[in-house]
């Protein structure tokens, strides 16, 4: 299972792309396509600024880190 390109494009469209760190709804610092600190490097605090490129690169690497963990929790083939 990989993220299909429409699926990519819904998640940048909700998500939005920011290059300056920012609260979300909840609180939590977050920048570029919706990346937190939980998602790993780079740690997401006040003042934090981003290229377009690091904020593309930093929401491929995230995407990847989360459909490899849907990937491996499925049990059954899944096509789209």
């Amino acid at each position: 299972m990989d993220l299909s390109p429409i699926g990519e494009a819904v998640l940048i469209a909700r998500e939005g792309r920011r290059l300056k760190a920012y609260k979300d709804s909840v609180g939590v610092w977050t920048i570029g396509i919706g990346h937190t600190s939980a998602a790993g490097a780079p740690l997401v605090t006040a003042g934090l600024t981003i290229t377009s490129g690091q904020c593309d690169a930093i929401f491929e690497r995230d995407v990847q880190k989360y459909v490899a963990a849907v990937r491996q929790g499925l049990k059954v083939a899944v096509s789209q």
